[in-house]
C-alpha cells in the first residue's frame, strides 16, 4: 500500500485490486473522509444507489468496504478494477453467490 502527499494530507493511491484488498485492513483514523454525500460523485446514479446501501444519501466507508468485498469475492478477473476498462458479466465467477443466476 502506498500513500502520496496531495496538498497537505497523505491520500491513499489505489492501483489494482490488491491495493482495494489492503483498504479493507486500512484503520477508519487513517480514510480522509468517512462519509460523504451521494450527489458529489460523478457516478452513475444505479452505482451510488447500490453503494448507498442504508439509502441515506451518504456513502460510508463500512458501504465501500462491502462493495470491496463483493468485487473481490465476485469478479473472476481482478485485474481489471485498477483502471477504466468495462467489466462484463463473463467477467462474473459462476461459483459465486450473484454469479449462480
Amino acid at each position: 500500500m502506498r500513500f502520496k502527499k496531495f496538498g497537505k494530507s497523505y491520500q491513499i493511491v489505489i492501483e489494482n485490486a490488491e491495493d482495494l484488498a489492503n483498504v479493507l485492513e486500512l484503520d477508519e483514523s487513517r480514510w480522509a473522509v468517512t462519509s460523504a454525500p451521494t450527489a458529489s460523485f460523478e457516478a452513475d446514479p444505479a452505482l451510488l444507489a447500490h453503494l448507498d446501501t442504508d439509502k441515506t444519501g451518504r456513502i460510508r466507508t463500512d458501504e465501500i468496504r462491502h462493495a470491496i468485498k463483493w468485487c473481490l469475492e465476485t469478479l473472476a478477473d481482478t485485474s481489471k478494477m485498477g483502471g477504466k476498462a468495462e467489466i462484463s458479466c463473463s467477467d462474473i465467477r459462476k461459483d459465486s453467490k450473484d454469479g449462480a443466476d
